[in-house]
């Protein structure tokens, strides 16, 4: 004690950092000499400094007074509730509240659990941030009661600020199968969520992520929720059997147990479903909105607004069937194909003919069903109209309030109910004409 009362009384170290004052607090050693034309307080022995709630300390520290700095070596550490820095050395600028850290830089964030390190950093106490640059890395983990994954963070420059990593220059993150590169990004380890900005790529497990922004944020022990905006971002997901791509102008999508669970896609919407038997995709979904269910391992269920188009191939013929409509409901097995839509305001649904034409179905709302590959029905509500095309001409049209068809039959399997009309000219006669 009576040393550092010596100290304050006949060195008084204390050096201005903006509105407040760096205090010596302890040392071991002192002595006063003189380099260069310049005098030197040099301090030594768990030398420490109070500044706020922050303790600097070091083994040696060198006071040059006139000058408003001083150099620290050996053990330099810097301390405050929540993280700490440590360094081989550093230099003190009062003119910046600055301390130049060299050799081995590392920072650890107690409360993110998140540790930094690099080989020169800048720390600047006044706003108690630190830059780092060349060579620098974050890694981070969460509680070992949860999970044993690391996660690390790599890039050219770095810098931390009251929890927030904030990277730049070809930046890497690996977090057990999940790789992702970016031109920049901005990280909270305490509340596990991410920013990444420029030429964003993601890769995990058998999903990949193309876009120009990426946020990331944890909404569960063990669930994640992506949203990729800008450069027309792209997913594509390869299942067991099956491949999914998905665009738009913005996806998001939830991530439970490394497996993708829910896409929505807002803007241009576009979704593929490819099996390995063709190039052509099993089913092609289009829509300014569109929210997907793959909670299953599979898109058991479709909802689509806006300009929807919805087309399910034939797995062993050309022919497709196709939907559009302004909103659609459809629902899907693990074998890609679709059981059912539900469509509105208005609706039309078409399909290849046996006569070598194609068959079509309009109204208010239309739902289609798939029994089986040999029977699929569909029906139509309000205004309903069948037509069937040969060549781009019309050969049958019949119309009604209400029209329910056979898919593969054309118009000899179809009934109309309500005010109908109509010709028929070759492939059979009308059923069902009976006014209700």
């Amino acid at each position: 004690m009576g040393l550092k009362l010596f100290l304050f009384l006949c060195i008084g170290v204390s050096i201005s950092v903006g509105e407040g004052l760096l205090h010596l607090i302890h040392a071991q050693r002192n002595e006063n000499v003189f380099e260069d034309n310049r005098l030197i307080n040099r301090l030594m022995g768990d030398v420490r400094f109070r500044y706020d709630d922050m303790v600097i300390g070091a083994d040696t520290v060198e006071v040059f007074r006139r000058e408003g700095r001083f150099a620290l070596r050996g053990n330099l550490r810097i301390d405050r509730p929540g993280y700490g820095v440590r360094a081989e050395r550093g230099t003190y600028d009062s003119d910046l509240a600055r301390i130049r850290l060299t050799g081995d830089v590392s920072a650890h964030d107690t409360v993110g659990m998140a540790t930094l390190f690099g080989d020169t950093a800048d720390y600047f106490m006044q706003h108690d941030s630190l830059f780092v640059f060349s060579r620098s890395g974050v890694v981070t983990w969460a509680d070992t009661s949860l999970t044993d994954s690391m996660s690390v963070l790599q890039s050219h420059t770095l810098s931390y600020f009251d929890g927030r990593f904030d990277a730049a220059r070809e930046v890497r993150i690996t977090d057990g199968d999940l790789l992702s590169r970016s031109d920049s990004a901005r990280f909270w380890p305490r509340r596990d969520s991410a920013f990444l900005f420029g030429n964003v790529h993601v890769e995990a497990g058998d999903a990949e992520l193309m876009a120009d922004t990426l946020t990331v944020q944890q909404t569960g022990q063990f669930t994640e929720r992506f949203s990729a905006f800008g450069g027309d971002p792209a997913l594509f997901i390869q299942g067991d059997a099956e491949r999914y791509e998905l665009y738009g102008d913005t996806l998001v999508f939830t991530v439970q147990d490394a497996v993708v669970q829910y896409l929505d896609v807002y803007g241009r919407g576009r979704f593929r479903q490819y099996d390995s038997s063709s190039p052509l995709p099993q089913v092609s979904l289009s829509g300014e909105t569109l929210f997907i269910d793959l909670s299953r391992g599979y898109p058991e269920q479709l909802h689509a607004y806006g300009s929807v188009e919805i087309l399910q191939y034939e797995r062993h013929r050309d022919d497709h069937t196709t939907l559009r409509a302004d909103t659609v409901y459809a629902t899907m097995d693990s074998a890609g194909t679709v059981r059912s839509m539900d469509s509105w305001i208005p609706a039309m649904v078409s399909f290849g003919s046996d006569f070598g034409g194609t068959d079509s179905l309009r109204g208010d709302t239309v739902r289609y069903e798939w029994l089986s590959e040999e029977t699929q029905y569909v029906y139509a509500r309000g205004r309903a109209r069948g037509i069937t095309r040969i060549d781009s001409h019309t050969v049958n049209s019949v119309a009604g309030d209400e029209i329910d068809l056979r898919v593969g039959h054309g118009l000899d399997a179809v009934v109309i109910r309500g005010e109908v009309s109509g010709r028929v000219k070759q492939t059979g006669k009308r059923r069902g004409q009976d006014r209700e």
